[in-house]
């Protein structure tokens, strides 16, 4: 399987507008489908299930809403104290850091951008993930967590997430590979970042 081939499948899906592959073309490590205007998301969001299963890549979230349908962000202002995002740019990192002060979420990106925001630990630090990683994202205020999954596809760990920014429901997965964290960091960035 490559990405190409994965994008072009999904591109066929009646109703999906864009795609986007993250990772490599011969492992994708995740997907965000962007739907047309005025689609029925329930089918077109079964249809694409379809497609990512037949290639091993099938997402569950347990929320109603289809896991992976991406809107358009209309109404989400960039955040003027932070530099202004380029259209290549990827998140490199999260860390976790701890300290006689508490613990800090870093995020940055591949440009050496950097957002922190301190966490309390648990729930509190998927909290922090996600606000750092939208600031990098210029998306405010920080969209609201309706739902974190994990779990296990065919031996794979996934974290996915499913936000809502204004009115929009966003949603997006990884895979676990160097730490939750910086899976959880991805998969909102896939969210946030899709192409306008």
């Amino acid at each position: 399987m490559t990405a190409d081939l994965l994008r072009d499948e999904l591109l066929r899906v009646p109703g999906v507008e864009s795609a986007d592959i993250e990772g490599d073309a011969l492992t994708p490590q995740g997907v965000r489908v962007r739907l047309s205007a005025g689609v029925d998301a329930s089918a077109v969001g079964e249809e694409v299930q379809r497609v990512l299963a037949a290639h091993g890549l099938r997402s569950e979230m347990a929320s109603p809403e289809p896991p992976v349908s991406v809107h358009t962000l209309p109404q989400l202002i960039t955040r003027s104290g932070m530099p202004r995002r380029q259209a290549d740019e990827v998140l490199s990192k999260v860390a976790i850091v701890e300290s006689s002060e508490g613990i800090t979420v870093r995020a940055e990106t591949d440009s050496g951008r950097v957002a922190d925001r301190p966490a309390a630990g648990g729930a509190r630090l998927d909290e922090a993930v996600v606000a750092a990683v939208s600031e990098l994202a210029g998306v405010e205020p920080t969209p609201i967590i309706l739902s974190i999954d994990d779990h296990d596809v065919e031996g794979i760990d996934v974290v996915s997430i499913l936000v809502e920014a204004g009115r929009d429901r966003l949603a997006g997965s990884s895979v676990v590979e160097g730490g939750r964290p910086f899976a959880l960091g991805r998969a909102i960035w896939m969210a946030l970042n899709h192409k306008r």
